[in-house]
């Protein structure tokens, strides 16, 4: 980041209040240039400590007051007042916390076409706002989003079904971090490019010419961005702050059983934006309400330039196939498959695999599900173990993890859905191969209507595995498949990979060859590759600002959030030049 960039241009849009940006700048600018030097290196970055025991027991009771004040009322949408033309048709309430009660927080539905219309007279001012005080107004509201930590805790463990720890990690603090990483990351594609220079030419025998070259980048327009429900707030803010940072404007729609972290985002951003003296129309949020189709009427709008799109399959593809008038990232499900080869750390390699399936029970894309192992069993420094021994020891840590928590849902989380819940029960029927751990409903005392889970394991060989329609995409079933030998491993990992989707591999091996075919495997497919992970960081695990996540390659993304192309994709590159002599 060059000197330049810290010195506020004088220009500025009519009717914003420069003096309180240029406090915001100063405060904050030091954190833009020490996240940009974290991605430059690829080090460890914490901007915010993401360890519960850093803060206090009053913050996590103000977290849980704010979050139950919210609840069974009209939520207080901010600035409605001011969005002039754009109609509320109904107030709608259509969450349940997989915990088992309603939230009945009502949502305004706001009229689609007057909404298009507000965020594309926002553009003007938006994206004529110097690419510093986006920054400096995007960066103050992070700092609001963070104060805000353990309001979005309580937020992701009642929308997202997520344990306290998984709420205060996914929902809160590691959403912040990708907030940062993209306001940095398009920052720094922007102050590339906004420049000019001078140069000078002759033609022919003719006197020499002076010219002025202005080059600048320039927002393409409305951003539409449709989330998911298990992690919407990680999911969502790459999209929803690289597209804010180019300049654009933004229409969240977010998903009917996780529309609160999204609401009260919204109205963080419309306040610092009201402060700023921008259009709160900069970003909007819009709701299904009475339209089931909603998002596709949403994304076949010519107002919108980019979509993002954050869920299942199916719409993801339907957007991919269908709208042509918009630039579309997605980022659909994924199943990580696991090669199990040979091990010098079976026991770390046993607890590291247990928990991964235990974790928010596996409902991350990023959750081991799928695992690999050749029948004549894998190698260890004592001796060969078998496929039985194998998941006699992943069971026998799977119970004691979930003995020893405090309660098995701060593990394992609540489980989001009915599909879910049955699939469970068709994995103890055997429909999809030899149950050896059944699933079992854990009873809660705090919330007796709680959908908390313990996992179930199926075994099977990699032919039969061919004979089922489809792997459930998300939750607590891990299969264990056994092949001819690690060969075939590979092969049935790749073909899993790009039929289903990955955005991320494991392999445990001692084996060097092992590991450079598992290499090659990984580079061919687009998905991170885990090697011998043994201590207690995961496999479902990715460091913000250096770990990848999600490629072009696989069905599981068309787009990445460390990729370049995500964040310079959101604006243009524009120049004007002007003869001086």
């Amino acid at each position: 980041m060059t000197d330049e960039i810290l010195i506020p241009r004088t220009e500025s849009p009519d009717g914003v209040n420069t003096a309180l940006i240029g406090r915001w700048w100063q405060t904050h600018h030091a954190l833009l240039q020490r996240t940009q030097a974290a991605i430059d290196s690829g080090e460890e970055w914490k901007p915010f400590s993401d360890s519960l025991d850093d803060y206090g027991e009053q913050q996590r009771t103000a977290g849980k007051q704010a979050f139950s004040a919210l609840l069974g009322k009209k939520f207080p949408l901010h600035h409605r007042d001011l969005i002039t033309g754009v109609t509320e048709q109904g107030w709608w309430a259509s969450e349940r916390s997989p915990y088992g009660f309603d939230l009945q927080i009502e949502y305004p539905e706001l009229e689609m076409t007057a909404t298009f219309e507000r965020a594309e007279a926002a553009l003007s001012a938006w994206g004529n706002t110097p690419t510093y005080l986006r920054a400096a107004i995007l960066l103050e509201a992070l700092q609001r989003l963070h104060q805000a930590t353990f309001l979005f805790t309580e937020i992701g463990i009642h929308t997202s079904g997520h344990s306290y720890l998984m709420g205060f990690h996914a929902s809160a603090l590691h959403a912040q971090y990708r907030a940062l990483e993209a306001i940095t990351r398009a920052f720094q594609a922007q102050t590339g490019i906004n420049r000019q220079s001078t140069w000078e030419v002759s033609v022919g025998d003719g006197p020499a010419m002076g010219f002025r070259r202005h080059f600048s980048s320039c927002p393409l327009g409305v951003n539409l961005i449709i989330g998911g429900r298990i992690v919407p707030t990680w999911n969502i803010y790459p999209a929803l702050f690289a597209s804010l940072m180019a300049g654009n404007t933004v229409i969240v729609k977010p998903h009917p059983a996780a529309t609160l972290p999204i609401a009260v985002t919204v109205n963080i951003l419309k306040d610092v934006l009201a402060e700023a003296g921008l259009p709160t129309s900069t970003i909007a949020m819009m709701i299904d309400g009475a339209s089931p189709d909603k998002a596709k009427k949403l994304a076949a709008h010519k107002a919108v330039k980019i979509i993002d799109y954050i869920g299942q399959p199916e719409m993801g593809r339907w957007l991919e196939k269908n709208i042509h008038h918009a630039l579309v990232f997605t980022q659909k499900s994924a199943i990580t498959p696991v090669i199990i080869e040979s091990t010098s750390h079976y026991a770390g390699m046993i607890n590291n695999i247990a928990f991964g399936i235990c974790s928010y029970s596996s409902q991350l894309c990023t959750s081991p599900r799928v695992f690999y192992l050749p029948k004549k069993g894998i190698k260890t420094p004592d001796g060969v173990i078998d496929t039985a021994r194998l998941i006699s020891d992943i069971t026998y840590r799977i119970n004691a993890i979930l003995y020893d928590a405090d309660s098995p849902k701060t593990v394992l989380g609540a489980l989001t859905d009915k599909e879910m819940v049955q699939a469970l029960k068709d994995a103890n029927a055997g429909i999809f191969g030899q149950p050896v751990l059944l699933a079992r409903k854990q009873p809660d005392k705090q919330y007796p209507g709680a959908q908390v889970w313990s996992p179930a394991l199926v075994l099977l060989d990699a032919e039969g595995i061919a004979a089922h329609q489809h792997i459930p995409p998300a939750g607590p079933i891990a299969f264990f498949i056994q092949t001819s030998d690690h060969a075939a491993s590979l092969t049935h990992v790749e073909t899993l990979a790009m039929s289903y989707g990955s955005l991320s591999i494991g392999i445990y091996t001692l084996s060097q060859e092992a590991e450079r075919q598992a290499i090659g495997l990984s580079e061919r497919v687009g998905s991170l590759l885990s090697i011998n992970f043994s201590g207690n960081y995961y496999l479902s695990q990715s460091s913000v600002f250096s770990d990848l996540h999600g490629s072009i390659v696989n069905p599981s993304s068309n787009s990445g959030y460390t990729d370049k192309s995500y964040f310079s994709s959101r604006f243009r590159q524009v120049e004007y030049r002007k003869q001086l002599y």
